[in-house]
């Protein structure tokens, strides 16, 4: 089956596609924290964009994402992300990242299927993102958003995590475009052109997790030193999270950010030496929660649709996690997240679905030239 028809049957096969009454949400992984409604909503919602299914589901699907991300009163804060006992329950700058994301592919499901009686439901989503995003100040002296903000409108300290400050630009720029208003895009582009300032690269050329700033990245680099046992647990963390990052990076450059296609390139020797290869191996941070594979394929797909390392990258997510008789991903800390992370693939070039396909009985994927209407007559 080519790429649409997977993505068609995953959908409306996944025991975790989430409807009226039953909604799974996830644990975040490794690190267990039960997590609310809204980021499994967000996800599953970039799926339904690449999916052909019943106008009805979706439909459906658009009510229900409207009757959640209803239940909480935006002007008092962001969207709660998780339950936790020590840890902020936005989840840092990335759950409202997910959200926005998530508000914005329902935006689009809504264009997609010109869906007229919802065109209310397009206004009110964007008033959500307005509200969302009134809650965050740039400071442009630190190149960064250096306040994490709870549903309940307190305001913490900063999110120090690269990727999330990364992903919240690259979500919010995309915001930016589809709404058409240039004014949510300036603190992305003052961060996007202040990149050398908060983007390190550790001793084995991977994405330092921190944010490069003074004196963030200072303390982590010291403290690396001091502490064998934290420089290797960082390390596995970053090898774990480096596609991650440059998934967001694939963002910015789908949207026309042209100056981010170099650092892709750069920041993807890494990715297929044999040591970073290796380093997915029995990495908690790696494959089992952040679906790598999928992610490094997307990465090279916009530089090089048709690379064979395409395949290597979503052949190795498919053989490590992927139950091709159940048509479901298994064998991770949480299920459940990872099922909807295949939303990750939507953000393939058009190019490379295009000549994608799957071999069910083998599990595997290839290139397969499509067929055109030359070739059947």
């Amino acid at each position: 089956m080519f790429y649409q028809e997977f993505i068609n049957t995953f959908v409306d096969s996944s025991p975790f596609f989430p409807i009226k009454g039953k909604i799974i949400t996830g644990r975040n992984g490794l690190y267990g924290e039960k997590e609310t409604s809204f980021r499994t909503l967000a996800h599953w919602s970039r799926l339904l964009k690449d999916a052909n299914i019943e106008k009805r589901r979706v439909l459906s699907f658009i009510d229900l994402f409207m009757d959640e991300f209803s239940k909480h009163n935006l002007k008092l804060g962001p969207f709660k992300a998780r339950e936790s006992d020590t840890k902020d329950s936005s989840n840092g700058l990335i759950g409202t990242a997910w959200n926005v994301e998530g508000i914005l592919s329902v935006i689009e499901l809504c264009q997609i299927h010109e869906v007229g009686e919802y065109r209310d439901t397009e206004k009110k989503l964007i008033e959500k993102i307005y509200d969302i995003y009134s809650h965050y100040v740039y400071d442009e002296s630190k190149c960064n958003w250096p306040h994490i903000i709870e549903p309940n409108g307190e305001v913490l300290g900063l999110d120090r995590t690269f990727n999330h400050q990364l992903w919240f630009a690259s979500i919010k720029y995309r915001a930016s475009k589809l709404i058409k208003d240039q004014r949510l895009s300036e603190d992305c582009l003052h961060f996007i052109k202040n990149l050398r300032k908060n983007q390190k690269i550790n001793s084995k050329g991977v994405i330092y997790h921190t944010i490069g700033s003074f004196p963030h990245y200072h303390k982590t680099y010291l403290k690396r030193i001091l502490s064998k046992s934290y420089r290797s647990e960082m390390i596995k963390k970053e090898y774990g999270y480096h596609l991650f990052n440059l998934l967001a990076y694939c963002y910015l450059l789908d949207e026309g950010v042209e100056s981010i296609r170099n650092r892709i390139i750069k920041n993807l020797k890494v990715v297929n030496t044999n040591l970073f290869r290796s380093s997915q191996e029995n990495n908690e941070f790696g494959s089992s929660y952040n679906p790598v594979g999928l992610e490094a394929a997307v990465a090279i797909s916009k530089i090089s649709f048709n690379d064979e390392d395409i395949l290597y990258w979503i052949n190795y997510h498919f053989k490590g996690f992927f139950d091709n008789k159940e048509f479901v991903f298994k064998k991770s800390d949480d299920d459940a997240t990872l099922n909807s992370r295949l939303y990750e693939l939507t953000y393939l070039n058009p190019e490379t679905k295009k000549i994608l396909k799957y071999d069910l009985a083998n599990n595997k994927w290839c290139f397969v030239k499509p067929l055109t209407e030359s070739d059947l007559f």
